[in-house]
C-alpha cells in the first residue's frame, strides 16, 4: 500500500514540474537549437490529410472560421513558416503559455509539417 502511495506522489510531483514555469523556462533555451528545429520542420513534405485530422484537437480552441476567444490567435490562412516557428517555439519553450506548450510537446516534426500545411491552406 505504501509503495502505490509513493509512486502515486512521484507521478503528481512529475506532473506539477511539468507544468511549473521551471520546466519552461526560455531564459535556458538556446534559439539557435530552436532554429535548427524550425528547419527541420520546414523540410518535411507535409501530409494535409494529416493535418486535418490532427486539427481535430486544435479547432476547439483555433476554429478556422475564428477563435472561440478573443485572447486566441486565428491561424487559419497564416504563412505556413509562421506557424512552423511558432509551433516549434511552444514546443522548445521558447514560447510561453502553458496550454500550448503542453499540447506541442506531444507532437513531433510531422505533425507540426502537417497542421502547419492545413492551416495554411485554409482561407482566413
Amino acid at each position: 500500500m505504501i509503495d502505490l502511495l509513493a509512486r502515486k506522489a512521484l507521478a503528481w510531483a512529475i506532473v506539477l514540474f511539468a507544468v511549473s514555469d521551471r520546466a519552461f523556462a526560455s531564459d535556458e533555451i538556446d534559439y539557435g537549437q530552436v532554429e535548427i528545429a524550425i528547419a527541420a520542420v520546414g523540410e518535411v513534405t507535409a501530409d494535409l490529410d494529416y493535418g486535418e485530422y490532427l486539427a481535430g484537437e486544435c479547432v476547439s480552441c483555433h476554429a478556422v472560421d475564428g477563435p472561440k476567444q478573443a485572447q486566441i490567435p486565428a491561424i487559419a490562412g497564416r504563412n505556413r513558416e509562421a506557424l512552423i516557428r511558432a509551433m516549434v517555439e511552444y514546443r522548445t519553450g521558447f514560447r510561453k503559455n502553458k496550454v500550448m506548450q503542453t499540447v506541442m510537446t506531444t507532437k513531433g516534426n510531422e505533425e507540426i509539417a502537417a497542421l502547419a500545411a492545413w492551416y495554411a491552406a485554409k482561407e482566413r
